[in-house]
């Protein structure tokens, strides 16, 4: 009797067992709050730590309730402790998005399915564009430019169901934004252990060279932790590549180019200062060789829907005495059944299944390729009497030079007449701008004060973008759709389509909306000339306009927002040069939008010094594809540019050099710090002369790095010129006495202030300052003017301040253009930002996620 009782409560436990473990995997998952911690998902059972949170003690959400309220008996066997912090997406969502995405279904008649077309416009510069193909409870993305998770928050692209993406080649105009984007889609949930345990995760495809590409992104993003599963594909002779295929599309890959290899030489001088990344002559090093494709393999991928199922004929079932219900469904899903002893197959009472559409997405950098892509036999069968029919559209990714060539012409005009061609690249899509909320803004803060904030470039569009006599071609515009599904919806569709404001607009809504502003403004520039101060106006004064200009690129933190990019700088020295701090991703989509596309490629062929303040990835990601960019413009015979920067990016900036080359020498921070560890680039001296030369020509009394409190290997940098102005940055960093020393009496002092006072805590535990601490930290240094950045993007337009904020001090915005003569003004400007933008206009949707992985 004994026995029976145990069995029966061992019974007992295990089913209560079963039950809440069920019920917490509906309501656990991997995610990330606003502190950075972290519950983790160990296969079917959920275990996280204990963590201290500065918003734990908020109300827990239902989800949270049902989960703690687990019997403690049956913990031991769940292995569930919840950790409660502040997150963005509900307990209940995410199991939704779970069940959502778990098993797909099949592909179902009425099914909604568009190919739509993102982050494509003038200011992209080389980037490619990037293609979404929409099905109801699935998204693939093709391509991943600089700017698309920027362009998925301002637009609201959800990318919570994109678990594959695939590439068109391993390059920064094809792959620039692909950090950022596989950790967005990772924090939606997409990514988490779970999928990666189960085959899932998110998965990456793309042609020769895609490992190489992923092994540089491994220093600075955690590939493993978000289940990214690297499916690379190489080419083979006039051979077709099924890459994908589930019960919703199948896509094959056509790959061309990459045929001929150059053997390039490295020099290395086996040590940790320096590393040129180029073909130079051997100096005092090793020199290793290295294959590097002239033109890399670039995939064409051929997407074909699932063919769309037949129509049940419930009339033919009744006469075949099949009875209602079960039966019903087998033979929909494609199953004989038995009735009577008689054999039904589904064709006696289904119809025929239609074939599916085609979606056919062309990337062709270079025309000498073309005869690659006519030449392929599945692409020309897409033209044949058969398939003709099905293949609805064609995306053509090619640069405009290429479209235009009279060879690719007559390939386009080998296609059907009923193919409708759509051509997306930076001069078909010459009048559309990527980010209109940032415009606008610009805009309105060049109203107030035209000095600091001139008006963004606009290029005039050189290339034609249509094809003449071609009326089945369209120029690519954002947001723009292509309906696949259903039938009655094939065509395209610019309702989505946004449409740009107006200069004049703009300017008439600011002195209709903002009065007081532009009189508060006005009278601040009366002030201009009542502001004296001794030495650092002597100084300024005998500078001169063409000494230095500080242009502000990016002045967000963690990630990109609709008005504030990730951190850059751009110092234009004028005849010295020109340097670039940091380069997080987009900078140059920022260079173009403010300078123009010509002016934004003469800085990239004369810029002089790149300087990486960390390895954080919204202080360096965009770096790779201003390398490649200047390699593009100068030739094969560009000199290299110095890049200093901390230690860990010289395995990113080697793993990239595997497949690019990027024309570059590197110096590790220490050896530009006073008293550092400058024998790192000492032992050789080549290194050491070109630093020498290039602080030289910049004419520079002082290049010097100083170690900030941040993560490891985290810097400052101070800058002094031969007229006699020092310029400081400070990097991200806690308020450093260190800093402070070296920054003294410095003309401007550019400081991170990423958090508002009331966050000192969240501001102490991730390394960051609040803006009292800023404040203070120029006050410290005796700084003339301090100018604050680095702003958490849960400040969309303007950071919280207080009473902190003295008669030196400023805040920065992106394209904030600040001339050294016009620095004295800088406190003058903020009255009047403080009237149009009060601290409470806190309407940025996607302020919630500014904490994300991105930065530590």
């Amino acid at each position: 009797m004994a026995c029976v009782v145990v069995t029966s409560v061992q019974a007992i436990v295990a089913i209560l067992t079963f039950f809440f473990a069920n019920l917490a995997i509906h309501a656990c998952v991997r995610h990330r709050c606003r502190c950075n911690c972290t519950t983790h998902v160990h296969g079917s059972v959920f275990r996280a730590a204990r963590v201290r949170c500065t918003w734990s003690q908020r109300p827990r959400s239902e989800g949270e309730r049902i989960a703690s309220s687990i019997p403690w008996m049956f913990r031991p066997w769940t292995s569930i402790f919840v950790a409660r912090a502040r997150h963005r997406h509900t307990w209940f969502d995410i199991a939704k998005r779970l069940h959502g995405n778990v098993v797909p279904s099949a592909m179902r008649p009425n099914e909604c399915c568009y190919v739509q077309m993102l982050a494509c416009g003038r200011d992209m510069g080389p980037s490619s564009a990037s293609v979404l193909l929409f099905f109801d409870t699935q998204r693939y993305v093709f391509n991943v430019p600089e700017g698309f998770q920027r362009f998925c928050t301002e637009h609201k692209v959800k990318l919570s169901k994109v678990n594959r993406v695939f590439l068109t080649k391993n390059a920064p105009e094809a792959a620039g934004g692909l950090p950022g984007a596989l950790l967005t889609m990772a924090d939606s949930g997409v990514g988490a252990p779970l999928w990666a345990s189960h085959g899932g995760g998110i998965s990456l495809h793309g042609p020769t060279g895609l490992q190489k590409l992923v092994g540089g992104l491994r220093t600075y993003v955690d590939v493993k932790g978000i289940g990214l599963n690297v499916e690379e594909f190489h080419k083979e002779r006039d051979v077709t590549r099924l890459v994908h295929q589930d019960d919703r599309l199948t896509v094959e890959a056509v790959l061309v180019g990459g045929k001929n290899t150059l053997e390039i030489q490295e020099q290395t001088n086996g040590g940790d200062g320096a590393e040129p990344l180029r073909k130079v002559p051997k100096v005092d090093g090793k020199v290793h060789k290295r294959e590097q494709q002239a033109i890399p393999v670039t995939a064409t991928y051929i997407c074909k829907l699932a063919p769309i199922p037949g129509k049940f004929m419930p009339e033919k079932a009744k006469a075949l005495n099949i009875p209602k219900g079960p039966l019903y469904g087998k033979l929909v899903k494609g199953e004989a059944i038995q009735v009577d002893g008689v054999t039904i197959r589904p064709e006696q009472v289904v119809e025929p299944a239609v074939p599916g559409p085609t979606l056919l997405i062309v990337d062709c950098p270079t025309i000498g390729l073309v005869k690659e892509l006519a030449a392929s036999s599945s692409i020309s069968a897409l033209k044949t009497q058969q398939e003709k029919e099905h293949l609805m559209c064609a995306i053509h990714l090619a640069p405009q030079e290429v479209v235009n060539h009279p060879t690719y012409r007559e390939w386009i005009a080998s296609f059907p007449e009923t193919v409708h061609h759509i051509v997306s690249n930076a001069h078909a899509c010459a009048n559309e701008v990527l980010f209109p909320a940032s415009s606008k803004l610009c805009g309105m803060l060049n109203t107030l004060h035209p000095e600091f904030f001139p008006e963004l470039a606009k290029d005039a569009n050189e290339l034609e973008s249509r094809i003449p006599g071609s009326t089945n071609v369209t120029a690519g515009q954002n947001l723009m759709r292509y309906h696949l599904k259903p039938i009655v919806k094939q065509g395209i569709d610019t309702a989505d389509v946004p449409s740009l404001v107006p200069d004049h607009c703009i300017k008439d809504e600011v002195k209709d909306t903002f009065p007081k502003s532009l009189e508060v403004a006005r009278t601040a520039k009366n002030k201009w000339t009542c502001v004296h101060d001794c030495d650092a106006e002597e100084v300024i004064q005998n500078a001169g306009r063409e000494s230095l200009e500080v242009t502000f690129l990016g002045t967000g933190a963690a990630i990109p927002s609709k008005y504030r990019n990730v951190t850059s700088l751009y110092l234009n020295l004028f005849s010295g040069g020109g340097m670039l701090l940091d380069a997080g991703e987009g900078t140059l989509g920022q260079m173009i939008r403010c300078f123009g596309r010509k002016r934004a490629e003469k800085i990239l062929e004369k810029l002089s010094c790149i300087w990486i303040s960390h390895i954080h990835a919204d202080h360096h990601a965009g770096l790779i594809n201003i390398l490649n960019t200047r390699r593009r413009l100068l030739g094969e015979h560009c000199e290299p540019i110095l890049v200093i920067g901390p230690r860990p990016l010289r395995r990113v900036l080697d793993m990239h050099s595997k497949f690019l080359e990027l024309s570059i020498l590197f110096v590790d921070s220490w050896s530009t710090v006073d008293g550092g560890e400058k024998g790192n680039h000492q032992n050789n001296r080549s290194s050491a002369y070109f630093l020498e030369s290039v602080r030289k020509r910049m004419k520079l009394e002082r290049l010097e790095s100083v170690p900030v409190i941040h993560c490891a290997h985290s810097f400052g940098i101070i800058l002094q010129h031969v007229d006699g102005w020092k310029f400081t940055f400070s990097g991200d960093t806690r308020p450093s006495q260190l800093l402070a020393q070296k920054a003294a009496n410095s003309t401007l002092l550019v400081h991170e202030a990423t958090f508002e006072d009331a966050l000192h805590e969240e501001a102490v535990q991730k390394n960051h300052c609040t803006t009292r601490e800023a404040v203070q930290a120029g006050q410290d240094a005796r700084a003339f003017r301090t100018l604050l950045t680095h702003f958490s993007q849960r400040y969309p337009k303007i950071p919280v301040f207080g009473e902190s904020f003295q008669s030196c001090t400023s805040i920065a915005f992106d394209m904030m253009r600040v001339n050294l003569a016009d620095v004295p003004n800088l406190p003058t400007i903020l009255p009047a930002l403080k009237e149009m933008f009060p601290a409470d206009c806190d309407d940025e949707e996607d302020a919630g996620v500014a904490s994300r992985v991105l930065v530590a």
